[in-house]
C-alpha cells in the first residue's frame, strides 16, 4: 500500500514537500488495477474496459490510428484491430463480432469485457458483481478491472474544526479518481509550490501530505513516506493513512525497522540499525540516504 503522514497541518501554498494527487490514472501493483465502467446498449448492461492499459499489462503492443480511428493489439502471434464506434473486430485476420462497440471515453478507448473473455477463454475471466470488479488473470496474478461511476466528481467544502475554518476535498469511493504520492521536485528536501506541483503531475486535486519546515531550516518531511511502493522516509513519528491498490483508506500506526548484518551474520557484533532513512540526522544516530534525498 502507499503510505503519507497524516494531514493535520495548515495549508502552505508557497513551499511544499509533498502532496497528494488524485488523478484518473491507476496505480501498477504487483497485481494491477484498472478503471472500468458500466455500459447500457441495446436495454443490455456491459462492463468496459480499458484496452491499452489491460493489454499493455499483458505485454501487448497497443498502436492507435487517429486519421482511420483505429486500435491496433499485437501480443505475440495474437493481431486484433478494433474500429471506434464498431462492433467490428478483426482477429488474426478473421471477422469477430463484439456486444458492444468499441468506444472513446476521456482519451481512453474502451472494450467490452466479453469479447476479451472470448479471447481467454470464457472459465479465465472472472466476474465479482458485489466488488462490480472483473478478475483477468495473466503472469500468476491478475489484471483488476472495477466499475466506476464518471459521472462523479470531487466536490470542495468548507467547515469548522475545533474554531479553525479548513477547507476540504471529498471524493466519492465509486469515482475513477486514483491517489498518488507526489514529491517536490521528485525530491526530499525541495520544495516547490502546490500550484505546480498539481500542474506537472496533471492533477485534478491536490493536498499536502506531511509536515516540512516550510519557512526556515531544512525541508525535511518530518513522517514516514512510501511512494510507489518504495519507501522514501523513515522518521516512525505519527500515525500515517494511505490507499491500497483498489481504492481502500487505512490509518494506522506504521514503524519501520531498518536493520542489517555483516560477514553473513545478523548477531552481535556484525549486527546493525539506522534509526532514520533520508532524514537530518541527529547526534550519535545512524541513517541511510538514498538519490531520493537533497539535503543544502
Amino acid at each position: 500500500m502507499t503510505v503519507v503522514p497524516m494531514v493535520m497541518k495548515r495549508i502552505v501554498l508557497i513551499a511544499v514537500s509533498l502532496i497528494l494527487v488524485f488523478t484518473f490514472t491507476s496505480q501498477v501493483c504487483a497485481d494491477t488495477y484498472y478503471n472500468g465502467f458500466l455500459y447500457t446498449y441495446q436495454s443490455n448492461s456491459y462492463m468496459m474496459v480499458p484496452a491499452r492499459g489491460v493489454f499493455q499489462s499483458m505485454g501487448a503492443d497497443v498502436k492507435w490510428y487517429g486519421d482511420t480511428q483505429t486500435v491496433e493489439i499485437t501480443k505475440d502471434s495474437l493481431k486484433i484491430a478494433l474500429k471506434i464506434d464498431s462492433t467490428n473486430a478483426i482477429v488474426n485476420r478473421k471477422a469477430k463480432d463484439m456486444p458492444v462497440p468499441a468506444i472513446i471515453k476521456d482519451g481512453s478507448t474502451f472494450l467490452p469485457l466479453r469479447f476479451l473473455a472470448e479471447l481467454l477463454g470464457d472459465n479465465e475471466v472472472k466476474w465479482d458483481g458485489n466488488t462490480q470488479t472483473a478478475a483477468i488473470p495473466f503472469n500468476n496474478g491478475y489484471i483488476y478491472v472495477k466499475a466506476v461511476d464518471y459521472s462523479l466528481d470531487a466536490t470542495s467544502f468548507t467547515q469548522k474544526v475545533d474554531g479553525v475554518v479548513v477547507t476540504g476535498v471529498r471524493i466519492p469511493y465509486n469515482s475513477p479518481y486514483k491517489p498518488a504520492v507526489v514529491l517536490a521536485n521528485n525530491q526530499i528536501g525541495t520544495t516547490q509550490s502546490l500550484y505546480d506541483m498539481a500542474k506537472y503531475y496533471n492533477a485534478d486535486v491536490a493536498i499536502n501530505g506531511t509536515f516540512f519546515s516550510a519557512y526556515d531550516g531544512n525541508p525535511v518531511p518530518w513522517n514516514t513516506i512510501i511512494k510507489d511502493g518504495k519507501v522514501v522516509h523513515v522518521v516512525n513519528v505519527g500515525s500515517v493513512f494511505g490507499f491500497t491498490a483498489d481504492g481502500r483508506v487505512k490509518m494506522d500506526k506504521l514503524k519501520i525497522s531498518i536493520a542489517g548484518g555483516t560477514n553473513g551474520s545478523y548477531s552481535w557484533p556484525n549486527n546493525w540499525y539506522a534509526y532514520g532513512f533520508n532524514h537530518t540526522p541527529s547526534a550519535n544516530s545512524v541513517y541511510i540516504f538514498t538519490s531520493e534525498l537533497i539535503m543544502e
